[in-house]
């Protein structure tokens, strides 16, 4: 529902008649241009664009409602066309280029000239896109300079919203989507604010051709930052990137889940006699969880390359065969279920039989005219503007639809072609707008005879959904990743409330039930390996109650199958949860540990609230007390809430949801909890959450000595939690078998998890056994130095000193705190890139999601130690990181005095020998504001490699970086090769360096190590 607005303002523009330049813009009467500037580019080989002041006039055409200047700027002539229509502006510029030979252009920009309002108080400006949600006045973005969104996975509306404060007026700034994807940018020039689009058009331009850019798009409102939220909305709905109008009737009620025969990712190793059939087995409980669209990832390949396809007509041997594959849709349909078919229609192997079959301008060439290859050669990417690619393409969509039965389609890389094709006229076509024509193709391929079809391309951002039904929303998946590095878990939940109600704003509303909202997939690591056992719980609880479409990754259940199918049954049942609007703000919980937000829908409201902390939350939640509600059922624990006008006094047990239906009369509460299932369960309570879950093997089909969880990878960490890390933590594990012969409790306590694993007995109860390391202290109890954990992080506090530590990236400091100032606030970093492993490799302890942790108090303070593993770097940013080889293990130590003094230890211990090596290993810590860089008592400078106070780490004074909040400094060193530091922006980076290039033996299996202490003041 659109907010409400006032009537919208009058807009006037006019342009210099002598010279053309734009030169005025009046809303409802008052002057928004603070002076002209250069209002559009293009940037092209071996040129520039000549200064505003030197362009020529060739024309002007004014006319009520549409300004028309044609003026020539060097060898191009620059028509630029402005149409107003109620409170939007609407400009477009085409490029012609006038020189004697081809022009090889690499992009345009459509820039506003500054906007503003004098006198300029209280002007802001924001990117919605970006997380957290930033309001940055006038000056701010004049000392930051320009900004711009991050990019796809972190929101790219390219919108901005501006607020003149003093004049009561607010702009939005868009665009309409023709040829050209656009970037947006805002900066701080001449007195006021410029928005600059930035569009992806290339390509070889000949003598007389011509480019057409644009739209840009300018809303206003009279009413200031009151009005900013519905502008937004308003230009959404109004630029024309949405989705089609026939989206399926079923859209908001559909749950994905995401299948392959061989199961999940982790697991794709040897062959083990998994097919299609294997799917059909599973469907029943699958179904039962409340999953009622299954995608099939590609069938014409098998693990592990799914997505090089070498022919699209196929089904694999090694996934099963043509019949059982129809078998599992058909049997899929009878339970009232949908099935999707994962496609790569971007390209195909090199080797593909379609290849010579194909024209030969259908292939994406390079600059040089050669045909390129992509994704490390794999694939020979294809034009998709190309009619030729389109047809084809729409045959293989429709074998699928038509063969198999399948309701749809995911894209593979969003449908779109992954590079420019310099043989086309315009490069750049081959990308955005060719992906977009071919998905409407795929698209109607399917819904040829079946109307609920429906195209999930593999995108992030509102443009995806033009000719689609929906879109991936990475960008709250990566925002949900934030809190692994956020300590203050309240500030983190209104950052994303709030950005939450932005996304849903920015977004045009037809496309806002095909927002698929999911916590992993097979790009991404493991929900439970990275935010924890109970916050994986809880953030699916979020995903599954709010506005759009859940997605669910095969296996991703284990453990809380119970309460998840009850989460979807009522999101299934309640017609504000399965097909209502959202309000992420509207919600007020006394407890900064609770999401909250209200459901609303089809006459219903429902007050939603998520216990993100592990203890029970006794809290009050407020909503808006014109919502009716004779009657408050929390429909999860099927009972009646006191109630009082707009709120109510609740305890939300530990990483669960409650549900308060708002009913308008009174009546018994409904029971949408599920029911426990018959026979043997078992369960695993340990102080990062609680795991249990029905025994059943999914026909793992396990190999001679291998047991059933060896086969299914959620099951085998559920199972072995000693092993897997799950019991490090300040209570006891306690594991238990039920429903079978013999079957029992046991529990291990902390400490002992160091030296233990357990075993389960088939059939039987749960065994300790000891393991051949000794096992470690006992978690330390209360006292000076204290320190606490939870599934995110670990923290050391005494003497006015915290430091806070992150678990799930491998132990690395994310804040130092010192008397209540926050001397650092991101995360640090113990990397290598060179001459430790083969070859110039980064590799860093971060993709360690959960290393070992073990805590010890002495008569020193309390010590707390992360191992690990140093990995790769994940290809697309959010995969699990691969173990580097050879492995090299390393190790993270930090004690905490009474005193708040801190000491930090480096370990790393190579498997293989080197008898000398040249390398490089360092923990860096961030310095917030850091200004001055001190090596004991004297200033210190920079050298050619921009490093500040190199030096020696045993025989230096004090390295101490110096900020606005205090100062972090790094003295004591032991055995370390070198200190130094690194200017970043307004902070810096200090570097604690084992190795730093100086020769060095090390042996498999000895550790290197070292270390310093901090100095904070």
């Amino acid at each position: 529902m659109l907010h409400a607005a006032p009537p919208p303002p009058a807009l006037a523009v006019s342009v210099d008649p002598s010279s053309g330049v734009w030169t005025r813009l009046a809303v409802a009467g008052r002057q928004v241009l603070a002076g002209p500037r250069l209002e559009a580019a293009i940037f092209w080989d071996g040129g520039a664009m000549s200064p505003a002041s030197e362009w020529k006039l060739l024309s002007v055409d004014q006319k009520p409602g549409r300004t028309v200047v044609t003026r020539r700027a060097g060898l191009w002539d620059v028509r630029t066309e402005m149409a107003v229509s109620g409170p939007e502006l609407r400009r477009r510029v085409i490029f012609t280029w006038r020189g004697e030979k081809a022009v090889r252009v690499r992009g345009a920009q459509l820039r506003t000239p500054p906007l503003t309002v004098l006198p300029s108080r209280g002007d802001w400006v924001m990117l919605p896109g970006n997380f957290p949600v930033r309001r940055m006045p006038l000056a701010g973005l004049a000392q930051a300079g320009p900004q711009s969104e991050v990019g796809w996975t972190r929101g790219d509306y390219a919108t901005a919203a501006l607020s003149f404060g003093s004049a009561g007026l607010a702009c939005v700034a868009g665009y309409s989507f023709e040829h050209d994807q656009a970037r947006i940018t805002v900066s701080a020039e001449g007195g006021g604010v410029v928005v600059t689009h930035g569009f992806d058009v290339c390509g070889d331009l000949p003598p007389g051709g011509s480019y057409e850019v644009g739209t840009q798009v300018l809303r206003f409102a009279l009413g200031g930052s009151g009005v900013v939220a519905g502008l937004v909305e308003a230009l959404a709905n109004s630029v024309g990137n949405g989705p089609p109008r026939d989206q399926p009737a079923d859209l908001g009620k559909t749950v994905l889940y995401e299948v392959h025969p061989w199961g999940r990712l982790e697991s794709w190793g040897p062959d083990r006699g998994h097919r299609y059939d294997r799917l059909t087995a599973c469907l029943p409980q699958w179904r039962a969880l409340g999953a009622n669209a299954f995608w099939v990832l590609p069938p014409p390949w098998q693990p592990p390359w799914v997505y090089t396809t070498p022919i699209w007509e196929a089904v694999n041997p090694g996934n099963g065969t043509p019949e059982q594959l129809k078998e599992f849709v058909a049997a899929a349909h009878r339970t009232g279920a949908k099935a999707i078919v994962d496609l790569v229609v971007y390209g195909v192997l090199p080797s593909s039989e379609d290849v010579p079959k194909l024209p030969s301008d259908v292939w994406a060439v390079d600059e040089s005219r050669q045909r390129r290859t992509v994704w490390g050669g794999s694939i020979l990417p294809a034009d998709t503007s190309k009619p030729a690619w389109q047809e084809r393409m729409a045959r293989a969509a429709g074998f699928w639809a038509r063969d198999y039965g399948f309701d749809g389609a995911r894209l593979d890389c969003v449908g779109w072609g992954q590079t420019a094709n310099w043989g086309a006229p315009r490069a750049n076509d081959a990308v955005a707008y060719g992906g977009i024509a071919l998905n409407k193709v795929i698209r109607d391929a399917f819904r040829a005879g079946n109307p609920g079809a429906f195209l999930l391309p593999e995108g992030g951002k509102p443009l995806v959904l033009k000719e689609s039904d929906m879109v991936f929303d990475y960008p709250l998946y990566l925002a949900m990743r934030d809190m692994t590095t956020t300590p203050d878990l309240g500030a983190w939940i209104e950052r994303t409330r709030e950005w939450l109600q932005w996304e849903r704003l920015a977004y045009p509303a037809a496309g806002l039930k095909g927002l698929v909202r999911f916590l992993e997939l097979h790009d991404t690591v493991a929900a439970q390996d990275y935010f924890g056992v109970g916050p994986s719980q809880a953030l699916a609880a979020i995903l599954c109650l709010m506005e759009g479409t859940p997605l669910l990754q095969q296996e991703q259940e284990t453990g809380f199958s119970r309460d998840l199918s009850s989460w979807l049954k009522l999101r299934r049942n309640v017609a504000a949860l399965s097909g209502g609007g959202a309000d992420y703000q509207a919600v007020l919980c006394s407890d900064p540990g609770v999401f909250a937000f209200l459901r609303t829908g089809a006459g219903e409201a429902v007050v939603v609230a998520v216990n993100l902390t592990g203890l029970p939350a006794r809290c009050t939640l407020e909503w808006p007390r014109s919502l009716p509600a004779a009657a408050l059922h929390a429909s999860l624990q099927g009972r009646i809430l006191s109630r009082k006008p707009g709120g109510a006094g609740v305890v939300i047990d530990p990483w669960r949801p409650m549900a308060i239906v708002l009913q308008k009369r009174r009546g018994a509460a409904p029971e949408w909890r599920v029911p426990a299932p018959a026979g043997a369960r078992w369960s695993v309570r340990m102080p990062e959450g609680t795991l249990e879950d029905a025994v059943r093997d999914d026909d793992a089909k396990p190999g001679d000595g291998e047991a059933v969880e060896d086969r299914l990878p959620v099951l085998r960490r559920a199972w072995r939690p000693v092993e897997g890390g799950l019991a490090d933590g300040p209570g006891p594990t306690r594991l238990s078998l039920a429903g079978l012969p013999g079957a029992g409790a046991a529990e291990i306590t902390p400490g002992a998890a160091q030296g233990a694993r357990i075993t389960w007995a088939k059939g039987g109860s749960p065994r300790i056994e000891p393991d051949a390391a000794p096992p470690s202290a006992a978690w330390p109890a209360a006292g000076v130095p204290a320190v606490t954990a939870n599934p995110q992080f670990v923290r050391l506090s005494a003497a006015g000193v915290r430091l806070t530590l992150a678990r799930r990236h491998g132990g690395v400091p994310v804040e130092i705190r010192r008397a209540g100032r926050v001397l650092s606030s991101r995360p640090g970093e113990l990397y290598t890139d060179w001459g430790l492993l083969p070859e110039k490799r980064l590799v860093a302890a971060d993709g360690e999601t959960n290393p070992r942790l073990s805590v010890e108090r002495t008569a020193a303070g309390v010590t707390v130690t992360f191992r690990g593993l140093l990995r790769e770097r994940s290809w697309n940013g959010v995969q699990t990181c691969g173990i580097a080889g050879p492995r090299t293990a390393y190790r993270l130590t930090y004690t905490m005095d009474a005193t708040g003094r801190i000491t930090v230890g480096v370990g790393v211990t190579p498997s293989q020998d080197n008898p000398e090596t040249k390398a490089f290993l360092a923990l860096r810590l961030f310095v917030d504001d850091a200004s001055d860089w001190l090596r004991g008592d004297a200033v210190a400078g920079g050298d050619a490699n921009g490093r500040v106070a190199s030096a020696s780490g045993n025989s230096a004074g004090a390295l101490v970086a110096r900020g606005t909040q205090g100062s972090i400094g790094l003295g004591e060193t032991q055995s370390v090769q070198r200190t130094f530091g690194i200017r970043e922006g307004r902070g810096g980076w200090l570097y604690l360096a084992l190795l730093d290039g100086d020769p060095v033996a090390t042996r498999s299996g000895v550790e290197a190590a070292g270390g310093a202490a901090l100095l904070l003041k």
